[in-house]
């Protein structure tokens, strides 16, 4: 895409898409794809929403938009819009399914380390190695302990934790919702202080986000 293209905001591009531009789409979809599917993702997650499932609600969400642009108005960040689209398309999905199972975390981390009898220097190199990826399945032990915390917060909580963290302001949320921004305020801080409660050992800071809004 052009380099106009990409220095212009959401809201100017999917006007410039209403007017017919389908190369404003493209930037608007590539800038946003991946936050929209984390979040649809992390809403669905423990009510047994696959990664595959939710590519499909995130690419109907895209549909969506696309189908409705002739009613799009700039009113509101894109985002906040998009988000929207997204919520209320989980919110159906949710109600059809009705899925309760559990979360299945796989930790299997395999440690394929060729050894070297004799030879010290492979030896050191092995250690090393097996030190390396000790350290990065504690990691992975750690984002999944996360993972499955945030699943376990009552749902009007974790929506507002995901939309926090992808960067939404608690007016945005608000309006997301369609809740004051007391409520969201109160549901976040709810949900950082179940999150810290739950986790205990990881670091509060770099896991669970801080007190700043």
């Amino acid at each position: 895409m052009g380099l106009l293209h990409r220095l212009r905001s959401d809201e100017a591009l999917m006007l410039a898409f209403q007017r017919g531009d389908s190369g404003a789409f493209e930037v608007v979809y590539q800038r946003h794809k991946s936050r929209l599917l984390r979040f649809v993702l992390g809403l669905g997650r423990s009510s047994g929403l696959t990664v595959a499932m939710a590519e499909e609600l995130a690419q109907d969400t895209w549909l969506s938009v696309i189908d409705r642009i002739e009613q799009y108005s700039p009113s509101a960040k894109f985002t906040t819009y998009l988000f929207t689209v997204a919520r209320n398309g989980w919110i159906d999905w949710f109600r059809k399914c009705q899925v309760r199972r559990d979360v299945n975390v796989s930790l299997d981390v395999p440690l394929d380390v060729n050894q070297e009898d004799g030879n010290a220097g492979a030896a050191l190199a092995n250690t090393e190695v097996r030190q390396e990826r000790a350290a990065t399945m504690e990691t992975q032990v750690e984002f999944h302990r996360l993972l499955l915390a945030i699943d376990q917060l009552p749902e009007v909580q974790r929506e507002v934790y995901l939309m926090k963290e992808e960067g939404f302001s608690l007016i945005e949320i608000a309006t997301c919702i369609k809740q004051p921004p007391e409520t969201v305020k109160s549901r976040l801080r709810y949900a950082r202080n179940r999150l810290r409660e739950t986790l205990g050992g990881i670091s509060q800071d770099s896991s669970v986000g801080g007190e700043h809004e």
